[in-house]
This record gives structure tokens, sequence and C-alpha cells, in this order.
């Protein structure tokens, strides 16, 4: 996992728990949270992908929902 620190304690708290969330998000097949809906909108997993790219590399969960 990529990490980041910074002098900021607040900051670095917010970073955790955001790649944290995201991580939960990653079990058997990518979970783009509860939807209101009961739909996946495409716009929701944008940042998503982005965010698991960054923070775990290519990972396969990635490639197996295209």
């Amino acid at each position: 996992m990529e990490s980041f620190e910074c002098s900021d304690g607040c900051l670095n708290d917010i970073y955790n728990t955001a790649a944290y969330t995201c991580h939960l998000n990653m079990q058997t097949m990518l979970w783009d949270g509860i939807k209101r809906d009961r739909l996946v909108w495409v716009g929701d997993t944008h940042p998503e992908i982005l965010a698991i790219r960054i923070l775990f590399g290519n990972n396969e969960l990635v490639w197996q929902n295209r």
C-alpha cells in the first residue's frame, strides 16, 4: 500500500481512514457503497478506481470489473 505522512496529524488520519475505507470496498469485488437507487453509476466508480490504483497499484479487482 502506498503511504502518506505529513506534519499535520489530522490530515494523516484523514488519509489513513480514506485508504482503509477504500480497502474495505475491495473484497471479492468492488463495492461502491450502499446505493439509494441500487444502481452503480460510472461517475461513482471513477474516483474509487483512481484511489485503488494509487493506493494498491494495478489490483486485479479493477480489471475484473471492466
